[in-house]
């Protein structure tokens, strides 16, 4: 018999966390490719719930699947080159582009440096769905060395976001009928408070799913280096994923019947 699958994926934030999912991605991605054959298809991915810069990878995802991983080699030779985001390289591409235009699920949360606010924008919320996606990209923009100087000022927002219970919670409205496959992927121990890390969140939502044998739950969290350049930390990443291939296989598996393989 066949088995339904939904691929949730869930992307962390903060300075430079483009890079890491970037990496990630695209390992997942030739890995599968070279294992089973040129079979996977960004279209896989049922709905993307990120925060702060990896919105962006959200929002191209949702916007084309079909063209993501073109998009994904764009921004990885856009790191090579400067190490930096463009704005103006991936803004023109959603030009005229709304929320309501977008082919996939997504729901964006973004920090507000200067009041301390966390916003969501989400594309099941019909009142937003006219949004346009050029105008919110640059609310999306953190530059590295935002928080140096104010974190202690801002410590007693409530500017923290886990991308993975809202992901988990959003899944199980949607699909309630489906097996999920949630797919996290942030930065190794990246401490956002004192009290607070995002490993010791995502801890807390594998003890709560295990029970749930509709869930598979796979957290990519390689170590990252923020001074460390990006094909330095490239090989660091590759490195780690490929130690954890075991786990990355498991997650292949699901893939194939995603992809209408029978059981």
């Amino acid at each position: 018999m066949s088995c339904t699958y939904r691929i949730i994926l869930c992307l962390d934030g903060g300075p430079r966390s483009l890079e890491t999912p970037v990496i990630s991605l695209n390992y997942i991605r030739e890995k599968f490719n070279c294992l089973v054959g040129d079979r996977f298809s960004f279209e896989w991915v049922d709905l993307t719930v990120s925060y702060g810069e990896s919105n962006i990878l959200s929002l191209l995802l949702a916007k084309s699947p079909s063209s993501f991983h073109a998009n994904l080699i764009d921004l990885s030779d856009s790191f090579l080159t400067d190490q930096t985001l463009s704005i103006g390289r991936v803004k023109s591409k959603f030009s005229e582009v709304t929320l309501r235009d977008l082919q996939k699920h997504v729901l964006l949360n973004y920090h507000d440096g200067k009041n301390g606010e966390l916003n969501s924008i989400s594309t099941m919320s019909p009142y937003q769905e006219g949004k346009r996606l050029q105008d919110l990209y640059s609310q999306f923009i953190r530059p590295e060395k935002d928080d140096v100087n104010n974190r202690d000022s801002l410590e007693g927002y409530s500017f923290y976001v886990n991308p993975i219970q809202q992901a988990v919670n959003l899944a199980h409205c949607l699909y309630p009928e489906d097996s999920l496959v949630i797919i996290s992927i942030g930065s190794q121990m990246k401490q956002l408070s004192s009290k607070i890390t995002t490993e010791l969140e995502h801890l807390k939502i594998r003890e709560q799913l295990r029970g749930d044998k509709k869930a598979h739950y796979f957290r990519l969290s390689p170590p990252y280096e923020p001074e460390q350049s990006f094909v330095e930390n490239k090989v660091v990443i590759e490195t780690f994923l490929d130690k954890e291939l075991h786990s990355v296989d498991r997650l292949f598996r699901l893939m194939e019947i995603r992809a209408g393989r029978l059981l």
